[in-house]
């Protein structure tokens, strides 16, 4: 759902994006990862923290408001001149 929102507006005119319209619902979604070099000695407390931030953003909902946000900026941005 972000992509073609995204696209249309860094690649389209206001006539060319007139003419197409994208659907708000993502048709697929990928997981969310953090990369952390396993070298840096701080790495397993970086890695706990990011995965209990997430959690606790999972379970209070704010992730899926998150997402909600930023779609909805984007279909916005994909409407603009």
């Amino acid at each position: 759902a972000e992509v073609a929102p995204y696209l249309m507006a860094m690649h389209l005119t206001k006539a060319e994006r007139a003419q197409i319209s994208c659907q708000k619902k993502a048709y697929w979604e990928a997981p969310l990862h953090v990369v952390i070099n396993k070298k840096n000695p701080n790495a397993e407390r970086w890695v706990a923290a990011f995965n209990a931030g997430l959690a606790k953003l999972e379970k209070s909902g704010q992730l899926q408001q998150l997402f909600a946000l930023t779609r909805e900026e984007l279909y916005q941005t994909a409407q603009k001149p």
